[in-house]
């Protein structure tokens, strides 16, 4: 299959999404502008990972309140949910997986994985970094492989969500400790964790993926386990990288990793290309300097107490709708440049 006919490919899938999930009708088969912008505030919650997250988030919330000495809430919440002031996050779970003829007659029944590794976020990836070498594989009518055509071999690529609310809940179960301790306020516990419950409509979106190496070396992994998916400290490492300057307090496993892809960054050329060719302009300022998510010590990872996390909440979903502009808006160009391609074809 030619590049044109995987361009068509990706393109019919984003019109089988918009037109399945939105009803959507495709004028002159051609997605508008505002399509996009619709399918980029679509919250992926659908995909097999997604609901037994949202579950053990679910079950971490009952937790909680719990510690807190809420049993009565939880009652009420039992015998009455409309009439009590448990947190909604469990109210919309409890309708939204509540619901088996919504949940089976999802455009994702048949792909069990994560929401960044779906069909249309394969499709949106080529279509997006297909300008800086990206390719795909597809059989039996399905994108199989993501990857870098490299000169040796294949540089194999998977999804991967840039924020996660993984970062915050530590990976489902319930707030760290210290944390646990240091909000005393039942008002400030209940603030996160409705703020967690926003945040999860925001992060399993397009604006928050992107396609990045895959496997036992890869960077997806060992970003997750070094810097707990905090995004700004690996795009801080990978900047150092580039300029060959890695600072000694990052763990060995992940420099190892960054030195292993190489490959990988030698695609972009420069940390600016990095930036510009992944769509993450939005987290650079004065020049090359990477932005913080919330304001962190110098040997920190996570957030410690209520200030910082729903300073990282906040900044995070700026960044993520922010980014997701930038996407839209070179998606945009792709499409124009294909109906116009094809319109010549049939001239």
């Amino acid at each position: 299959m030619n590049k044109d006919d995987k361009v068509e490919f990706c393109v019919n899938i984003i019109k089988n999404f918009l037109e399945k999930e939105f009803g959507e009708k495709i004028e002159e088969n051609k997605i508008t502008e505002e399509q996009l912008k619709k399918m980029f505030k679509y919250c992926l919650i659908k995909s097999a990972y997604s609901q037994n997250d949202w579950n053990k988030i679910l079950e971490s919330s009952k937790e909680y309140l719990s510690s807190l000495k809420t049993e009565e809430v939880l009652e009420n919440f039992k015998e009455n949910r409309s009439k009590n002031e448990f947190p909604e996050l469990l109210i919309k779970y409890e309708e939204f997986y509540g619901n088996e003829e919504y949940l089976n007659k999802s455009i994702f029944e048949n792909h069990k994985g994560d929401a960044d590794r779906l069909q249309i976020s394969y499709a949106i990836y080529y279509l997006l970094w297909k300008r800086i070498g990206i390719d795909i594989d597809i059989n039996k009518e399905k994108i199989q492989e993501i990857y870098f055509e490299n000169k040796d071999n294949k540089i194999m690529l998977n999804g991967d969500t840039l924020n996660t609310r993984d970062t915050i809940c530590s990976y489902g179960n319930s707030l760290n400790d210290k944390l646990i301790k240091s909000i005393k306020d039942k008002n400030n516990l209940k603030q996160i964790i409705k703020k967690a419950e926003d945040f999860r409509w925001n992060y399993e979106t397009f604006g928050n993926f992107m396609p990045i190496t895959s496997g036992n070396e890869s960077l997806n992994n060992n970003r997750s386990i070094v810097f707990k998916d905090q995004f700004d400290l690996y795009l801080k490492a990978v900047k150092e990288f580039y300029y060959n300057n890695l600072e000694t307090n990052y763990e060995n496993i992940f420099s190892e990793s960054l030195e292993k892809n190489k490959e990988y960054f030698k695609i972009f050329g420069t940390f600016s290309d990095y930036v510009k060719y992944n769509y993450l302009d939005v987290y650079i300022k004065d020049g090359e300097e990477v932005k913080n998510l919330f304001k962190r010590e110098k040997a920190q990872v996570l957030p410690k107490d209520f200030n910082q996390i729903v300073e990282y909440f906040s900044n995070a979903e700026n960044i993520i709708k922010s980014r997701a502009n930038l996407m839209i808006k070179e998606l945009k160009k792709v499409l124009e440049n294909y109906y116009k391609n094809k319109t010549n074809c049939k001239l």
